[in-house]
């Protein structure tokens, strides 16, 4: 029993920091403005940039290959996350891999392109299609991330229901005791964590078929998305949360009432989500869609 507390304890940094990126992106793409501002901005500089001569060309040549570095950094980074989801079929898997590939291909392209352009209006062009065809910071990202955490969200749903399925077998056992408190709890435990299960599906549904063409499309469309996934994963992390405690009180009543659980080396409590993830899924971030 006390090593099950002590997996308990161990739980409160295990799975905080998987949420932490999750705004960071998906916040940042509720609205086209930023994206709109960028690219006029560009627009508004290109005759400027004209008749200022090579030293000014030179500058946006910099710019354009920056962004596109960053961007090629950023899907690269991407490849371990997507291989670890386990909830993405192998066939999901491979498409957003083939996908970071052919981003990354044709950004290369577009940068060989931009290095070569010699008139800045050809340039602006060439460095507005970096956000405009590619939306990695807009889409993909974001995208990304939200996977990552519903996967995480889902894999410990399902660690609680093993351990649910353990606290069921004790208070079967427990015939000559009144465990109907216990069982009260338990239901509430096992409501929480279908709950739980079913807002990272619904994450999971909702981001996978978002493409750059859908963002161009209609920005605030996807935005929304990305806003009713942040908000699925709060409440699952909040029902995840209300089960640990659920599970938390049962053990401390088995307890009382001489009934062991044994936990054993690959215990289904390892990777419980405590409070401590809450604060993290609400974080907002002031990153510009791009």
């Amino acid at each position: 029993m006390q090593r099950f507390f002590r997996l308990l304890s161990f739980l409160a940094i295990l799975l905080a920091p998987v949420f932490v990126p999750v705004l960071a992106h998906a916040q940042s793409v509720t609205t086209a403005v930023p994206v709109v501002s960028q690219t006029t901005v560009l627009s508004r500089n290109a005759a400027n940039l004209n008749k200022t001569g090579t030293t000014a060309l030179s500058v946006l040549h910099t710019r354009c290959d920056t962004e596109i570095t960053n961007r090629i950094s950023s899907l690269n980074n991407s490849t371990a996350k997507i291989n670890a989801i386990n909830k993405l079929t192998e066939s999901q898997k491979q498409q957003y891999l083939t996908s970071i590939q052919t981003n990354v291909s044709g950004l290369t392209t577009l940068k060989a392109k931009c290095d070569a352009d010699t008139d800045a209006s050809t340039l602006t062009a060439d460095t507005k299609s970096v956000f405009s065809t590619f939306r990695v910071y807009a889409v993909f990202m974001p995208q990304t991330s939200l996977l990552v955490a519903a996967d995480k969200l889902s894999t410990t749903a399902g660690q609680l229901s093993d351990l649910a399925t353990k606290f069921q077998t004790r208070l079967s056992e427990a015939q000559s005791a009144n465990v109907t408190t216990l069982q009260s709890l338990l239901t509430d435990m096992q409501t929480q964590i279908t709950t739980a299960q079913t807002q990272a599906n619904s994450v999971i549904s909702q981001v996978s078929p978002v493409q750059p063409t859908t963002y161009n499309a209609n920005p605030a469309v996807t935005g929304g998305v990305f806003t009713s996934s942040r908000t699925n994963l709060k409440t699952g992390t909040q029902a995840v949360q209300k089960a640990v405690q659920d599970a938390m009180q049962i053990v401390a009543s088995l307890r009382l009432l001489g009934i062991g659980v044994k936990t054993g080396t690959n215990s289904a409590t390892t990777g419980m989500v405590p409070s401590v993830i809450i604060p993290s899924v609400v974080q907002t971030s002031s990153q510009s869609a791009k």
